[in-house]
């Protein structure tokens, strides 16, 4: 056989061989993926953030919808000494928040919610478990209507009124995972957004029907893109009855005034 036949064979039985490895993975739940040293944006957000941040300083980061502390854990292993915000409405949550990182330094904690207004609102509680509470009604695609274990009520703030009571000047990461509450977290940021004192927007974007009341893609793009954000990437797409279910998303503001210390 000549030589160009053996190395045409040679890729034809790889590429045969990787897509059945690929399909039998899949039943699992794994992905083939081609190994880089340096991984393009959109594989690790944590990874593409330090990238986009400046190196001589430790960042102030917004933690909106903390949960139980997964991602506070995330941010300490990837920057050095940052300072979180962390908010967490469900008393549940904020319990075991308090455990994992309330002796943590540079970690303030806040049992309240975060909103396009101050005020108080209703906090729906799944029967499923406190990560998926939401101060949004639960809708037909979402962890399912009559699937409410109650609701509770919370007290709600903003970035901005937070900011203004703590003199915090920057916001180097503002993370948001709300339920389908994230746009009006950012529209309470205005404030700060409309000085360029946000740098990065680190946010789950949701296309099923999982709450009522959700904002749509282009509602939520076009909000950060009019007031001077750039889309940085998307992360895996996660999917639910052949289709699109809901992804996280970066955004960076190219005029950021605080990129340098004074």
């Amino acid at each position: 056989m000549e030589p160009r036949l053996r190395v045409a064979e040679s890729r034809l039985i790889a590429t045969t061989l990787k897509k059945s490895l690929s399909v039998f993975m899949r039943r699992f739940g794994y992905r083939i993926q081609r190994f880089r040293p340096q991984p393009p944006f959109g594989i690790d957000p944590f990874r593409d953030m330090r990238k986009l941040l400046p190196v001589d300083r430790s960042p102030i980061i917004f933690d909106v919808g903390a949960n139980v502390g997964q991602t506070i854990e995330n941010f300490r292993r990837s920057f050095g000494q940052p300072t979180i915000h962390s908010f967490e409405p469900s008393s549940d949550a904020f319990v075991e928040l308090q455990n994992t990182a309330g002796l943590l330094p540079g970690v303030v904690l806040n049992n309240f919610a975060l909103g396009a207004r101050s005020g108080e609102a209703q906090l729906f509680e799944s029967a499923a478990g406190t990560p998926i509470n939401s101060l949004l009604e639960p809708g037909p695609e979402g962890y399912g209507e009559g699937k409410v274990k109650g609701t509770v009520p919370v007290h709600v703030s903003t970035v901005d009124q937070y900011c203004r009571d703590r003199g915090i000047e920057r916001i180097d990461i503002l993370k948001t995972d709300a339920q389908g509450y994230d746009f009006e977290v950012i529209k309470g940021a205005t404030e700060m957004i409309a000085a360029r004192a946000v740098h990065l927007i680190y946010m789950e974007i949701i296309f099923s029907d999982w709450y009522r009341g959700q904002p749509r893609m282009d509602e939520v793009y076009g909000f950060i893109a009019d007031h001077g954000f750039v889309l940085v990437t998307f992360y895996p797409f996660y999917y639910w009855d052949n289709k699109a279910s809901w992804t996280e998303a970066l955004f960076r503001h190219p005029e950021y005034r605080f990129k340098v210390d004074a």
